[in-house]
């Protein structure tokens, strides 16, 4: 049976086939990429709001949807571990571990690096040739490393890169199924921009978030024939937030996502050789129009994230959330729930703890139920300035800056100087 399951990998990490069986396994063309851990949510904060989270407010583990989030930290440092067993039922063991955090730089204000270290375990798996010989048993596992900047652009904005790497070890280094597989290792790059609208002085406010993760070149597992796309995905958002009491503690958010994978819809029999020789920028723009039944696939393969947040006093949260896949592109719909306890203890370290629980609705994929658990950090004390003084760069600041430096002009040092030699001379 196991073997079995290492012939589903193949056919998962989207190696290259023949027209005629690319028909037979993907009917109805959904896009196909390897490394597809590189896309799980494996926060619960985030998984319990139905994978939405490109605009949600910040916290320890949620930056890798959107990389420029953490600058509007209101902590200096946070750290957090995360546990997801996923699809234990099929083998046992597979579960992704993650270590998250944050540093707000001392010396770039509003300057913050983040860090993220994830390792996917597929467990062991009995390897078997085209005649059932055994060939062994291999632990299978895909690691992941990414670092990423964020700066704050204005008083309400903020821009932000990653860089990040990866190596991908599921077959090991041996020929299977008349191919030679080695693990495949690359680098990759986010992008991301965010606008957290959050003013003391009202009670709702619109936050906004656009990113590109995992920017990189085609993902080869040994020959040409053994390479396939890079999982970038397009992800954009906005989230609602409305505070109930006038400190602020007490709030509900309603956040709204739109992804797609910007990787070609496969073409069966019409394949090209242009789709073959185009590089990862021009299909990243292809992808967009490429579905040979035009806008309306298209359309079909963007997915859905609706997730709502209320937070009680700024300790206890409560939310839910759905997910939905068009039943032509995968057909994935989730629904989510989770509980979170925030800033429990005292002023020099606070902790978080949060879970979620998602299962399968309304679809015919049979996805098992995911469960998250995360547990984190945050120490070093509050920034100097925070995401609750988002009026640093305001235009009333700025203005009154101004009118102070033109009621009180600033004189170069070369102008004192001469002014000194002229009062000692006369």
């Amino acid at each position: 049976m196991k073997n079995i399951k290492i012939i589903l990998f193949v056919l998962c990490v989207g190696f290259k086939t023949s027209a005629q069986t690319l028909e037979k396994v993907n009917p109805n063309r959904i896009p196909v990429s390897s490394l597809q851990t590189l896309l799980l949510t494996n926060n619960p904060s985030n998984g319990a709001l139905g994978n939405a989270g490109v605009a949600s407010a910040p916290d320890i583990t949620n930056w890798t949807m959107n990389v420029a989030k953490n600058t509007f930290q209101t902590e200096k440092n946070a750290i957090s571990i995360s546990y997801m067993p996923n699809e234990t039922r099929l083998i046992k063991g597979m579960a992704m571990y993650s270590i998250t955090g944050y540093s707000a730089l001392k010396k770039e204000k509003f300057g913050t690096v983040s860090y993220n270290v994830s390792n996917y375990n597929f467990g062991s798996a009995e390897l078997r040739d085209n005649n059932t010989n055994y060939l062994g048993t291999h632990s299978s596992n895909e690691l992941s490393l990414k670092i990423g900047y964020s700066k704050r652009l204005g008083n309400y904005t903020s821009g932000g890169i990653a860089i990040g790497y990866y190596r991908s070890n599921l077959f090991g280094s041996q020929s299977l199924l008349d191919n030679y597989f080695k693990p495949a290792s690359g680098l990759n790059a986010d992008i991301g921009f965010y606008r957290n609208g959050y003013n003391k002085t009202k009670d709702g406010y619109f936050n906004y978030g656009v990113s590109i993760i995992n920017i990189g070149g085609k993902v080869r597992y040994g020959d040409e024939k053994m390479q396939s796309y890079a999982p970038i995905q397009f992800r954009i958002g906005s989230s609602y937030n409305y505070f109930f009491d006038s400190n602020h503690e007490d709030k509900f958010s309603f956040n709204l996502d739109m992804t797609k994978d910007l990787i070609p819809t496969p073409k069966g029999s019409v394949e090209t050789e242009k789709t073959k020789t185009k590089s990862e920028l021009g299909i990243m723009f292809s992808s967009w129009a490429d579905a040979p039944n035009g806008f309306k696939e298209e359309m079909q393969e963007v997915r859905f994230h609706f997730g709502a947040e209320y937070l009680h006093k700024n300790t206890l949260a409560a939310r839910a959330g759905y997910q939905h896949e068009n039943k032509y592109k995968g057909d994935r719909k989730q629904l989510g729930f989770g509980l979170g306890l925030h800033e429990m203890g005292g002023e020099d370290i606070k902790f978080n703890v949060d879970a979620s629980y998602s299962v399968s609705v309304f679809s015919s994929t049979g996805i098992a139920p995911t469960f998250r658990l995360s547990i984190g950090a945050y120490f070093g004390g509050k920034k100097i300035a925070t995401s609750e003084d988002n009026q640093i760069y305001s235009r009333e600041n700025r203005k009154a800056k101004v009118k102070t430096t033109e009621s009180n002009p600033v004189v170069s040092k070369k102008t004192k100087k001469k002014q000194r030699y002229l009062t000692k001379r006369f």
